[in-house]
């Protein structure tokens, strides 16, 4: 008997996210929703991760395999980063490490991903193991990308270090794309001081994720003050937003669209000042 559940990641509610499905009864593979609207830069040179909100659990026997959907390059020019993604099994196990697609656009023409829309198709299959090359001792401790060259990088490394210590940390530049996904995985948010300079030294330090359901989020109800009197936020004051992503978490976008606001980013030299605005 097969054993496959999607389930909710955590620093999601269930009403955040959709569920995947197939959309007949004769289709194999489960169409993927985003659950954050984002923009794909037309040509970018660096991938955006487009998160569902969704994890599964399923038997270690099986794979979850990740492909892109027929319509996207023909008609928006997105391809799938990593050409087919690869879940294993023990990468779901843990709720935090949500399943994303990353996407290139390769249009003429900036793309926005919309909260609902289909971003992939996700493909359940038993997987033949060689009777040698397994390292059965490895247990997987990160989130996306986690099993590339050790566990974590070494900021990411130092970054847990610091925390587990109470400290911040100096590290030259900014955080790379993964690095961040990484430690969101793991149920982490990145702070920085406010003068973050990608070619000199700049101080982090980590913020556990704010997973209640009861209240609104951290990052919400700072930026909902600001906005009662008019003004917004800079990136520094709040929690999972960086020079490198310029972005809310999206867990933080989509309960501000639920409450009626749209997000606008700001960017100056040396930060980035978010506002709210009404989602008319």
């Amino acid at each position: 008997m097969t054993n496959i559940e999607f389930k909710t990641a955590n620093g999601y509610r269930d009403d955040m996210i959709h569920l995947p499905k197939r959309m007949t009864s004769g289709s194999n593979g489960y169409d993927f929703y985003a659950c954050s609207t984002l923009l794909v830069p037309s040509h970018n040179e660096e991938p955006v991760f487009v998160p569902t909100g969704v994890t599964a659990s399923f038997d270690p026997d099986t794979v979850l395999l990740l492909f892109n959907r027929s319509s996207n390059p023909a008609k928006r020019g997105l391809v799938l980063a990593n050409g087919v993604g690869v879940v294993d099994s023990d990468y779901s196990q843990a709720e935090q490490n949500e399943i994303q697609g990353m996407f290139y656009n390769f249009s003429n023409k900036d793309y926005v991903i919309h909260i609902g829309d289909r971003i992939m198709q996700g493909i359940f299959t038993k997987t033949l193991l060689a009777s040698n090359g397994d390292t059965l001792t490895d247990t997987r401790e990160g989130g996306f990308g986690s099993t590339d060259g050790g566990n974590h990088s070494d900021a990411v490394q130092k970054l847990l270090k610091a925390h587990k210590e109470g400290q911040k940390i100096r590290l030259h530049g900014v955080l790379s794309q993964e690095d961040l996904q990484d430690l969101e995985g793991l149920g982490y948010f990145i702070s920085h001081d406010y003068d973050l300079d990608k070619d000199t030294y700049n101080v982090f330090w980590l913020v556990k994720s704010d997973t209640s359901d009861s209240n609104y989020r951290a990052n919400v109800d700072k930026l909902l003050d600001a906005d009662a009197v008019g003004e917004g936020c800079s990136d520094y004051e709040l929690t999972g937003t960086s020079g490198v992503l310029h972005h809310l978490p999206a867990a933080d976008v989509q309960q501000l669209h639920e409450l009626g606001y749209k997000v606008i980013y700001q960017d100056s030299p040396s930060y980035t000042m978010i506002y709210l605005d009404r989602d008319n």
